[in-house]
C-alpha cells in the first residue's frame, strides 16, 4: 500500500465514531481472510489486547466502556514497550563490554507477605537461594538459623519441593515481626549457617492498616493504632490481629473466583484513601491475606477488567459504574 494511500485511509478512520470504526475493522478482516494467504503478524502484547477487545464486543459490551478499557491497556502497552527499549539497550550495551556476571549477594532484604509470616516460612525466590544449604537427593535439608542480633541459633529446613524455608514461626512470634516488615537474610560465619536480622527499632504506636473478617467471609480493613518495633515498608504493611478469624476468611476464599477477591480487597482499600486510590503494592499485600498469590495474577486484572482505572504512578481506582455483579 503506498503512503498515500494508506494516510488517506488513516484519516478517514480517525474521524469516524468509535462504533462505526469496529464495523469498518470487521469489514478489513473479512476482506483479509478472502484475499490475504497470511495475515499480517502482532506483537505479542498487541495480540493480548486484541483479544481482550474481540471477547469485549462478543459480550455485547457497551462501546465506551471497551473505549475506557483500551485506553488503559494501550498505556499499559506503552509502558511496556519502554520497558522493553531500555531492556533492549542494555543488552546491546552488554554485548558491547562482555562482563562477567557478579558473585550472588551475601546478604538480601525482603518484605514479608502474610502466607510466610503465618506460618514461619521464607520464600526461596532466586535471590535468597543462593544463601542456603541444599542437595542433590534429599527434599528437604536441616541447617541452623542464627538471630542477627542475639546469636541464638535454631533449626531451619530448606524444602526443595515446595521452595521455601521453614521453622522461622518463633522467631517471628518473639521480634513481633509485621506482614511487610523488612527481613535481612545473610550467609551465616560458619557452613550449613544462615543469619536472619528484624530491622528493629524502638516500638512507637503508629496508625496502619489492618485485616478484620467481615461479613459473608471477607476481608475488611481499617487504620488502627499498633506498637511496631520493625522497620516496614507502609505500602505493604497489613496487621493482623485475630489470626484464627482471618484463618477461616482464608479457607472461605479458597473457592472465590480470583476476580472478584481482588476487586472486593481493592474496594475495601478504598475506602481508607480520601482520593479512593489503591497502591498496587499494597493490593498484592492485601490480597495474599486472603489467599496466596504471586504478584501478576493480580496485576493482571487491574490491567485487563474494564472497572479498573489506572490514576497515576502505581495507584488504582475502582469504577463502581463499570461493574457488574
Amino acid at each position: 500500500m503506498n503512503d498515500i494511500l494508506l494516510q488517506r485511509l488513516l484519516r478517514k478512520l480517525e474521524a469516524l465514531p468509535e462504533d462505526k470504526a469496529y464495523q469498518v475493522l470487521d469489514y478489513v478482516e473479512f476482506l483479509e481472510s478472502k484475499y490475504v494467504d497470511r495475515p499480517a503478524g502482532a506483537p505479542a502484547f498487541q495480540k493480548v489486547a486484541e483479544t481482550l477487545e474481540d471477547t469485549l464486543r462478543a459480550g455485547r459490551v457497551p462501546v465506551n466502556i471497551i473505549k475506557g478499557t483500551m485506553d488503559t491497556v494501550g498505556k499499559a502497552g506503552r509502558f511496556f514497550e519502554g520497558l522493553a527499549a531500555a531492556g533492549k539497550a542494555a543488552v546491546d550495551e552488554a554485548r558491547k563490554k562482555p562482563t562477567e556476571e557478579p558473585p550472588p549477594a551475601d546478604e538480601v532484604e525482603i518484605n514479608l507477605t502474610f502466607p510466610h509470616r503465618r506460618v514461619g516460612t521464607l520464600p526461596l525466590s532466586p535471590r535468597l537461594a543462593c544463601l542456603f544449604p541444599t542437595a542433590y537427593e534429599s527434599p528437604r535439608i536441616r541447617f541452623m538459623l542464627v538471630d542477627g542480633d542475639s546469636g541464638e541459633k535454631f533449626p531451619g529446613w530448606v524444602v526443595r519441593a515446595g521452595r521455601y524455608v521453614f521453622g522461622l514461626d518463633e522467631w517471628y512470634r518473639k521480634h513481633e515481626f509485621p506482614v511487610g516488615g523488612h527481613l535481612i537474610v545473610r550467609r551465616g560465619d560458619h557452613p550449613g549457617e544462615v543469619a536472619v536480622k528484624a530491622g528493629t527499632r524502638h516500638p512507637v504506636r503508629e496508625w496502619v492498616r489492618t485485616a478484620l473478617p467481615g461479613p459473608e467471609g471477607r476481608l475488611t480493613f481499617s487504620m488502627q493504632k499498633r506498637p511496631i518495633g520493625v522497620t516496614y515498608d507502609d505500602l505493604m504493611m497489613v496487621a493482623v490481629d485475630n489470626l484464627a478469624a482471618v484463618d477461616e476468611v482464608w479457607l472461605k476464599s479458597q473457592s472465590a473466583p480470583f476476580d472478584r477477591l481482588v476487586a472486593d480487597v481493592l474496594r475495601e482499600l478504598a475506602k481508607l484513601n480520601p482520593q479512593s486510590a489503591v497502591h498496587a503494592k499494597t493490593l498484592y499485600a492485601a490480597v495474599n491475606v486472603a489467599r496466596r498469590s504471586p504478584p501478576g495474577p493480580i496485576f493482571a486484572e487491574l490491567v485487563s477488567r474494564p472497572y479498573y482505572g489506572h490514576v497515576g504512578d502505581a495507584y488504582w481506582r475502582f469504577d463502581q459504574l463499570s461493574w457488574v455483579e
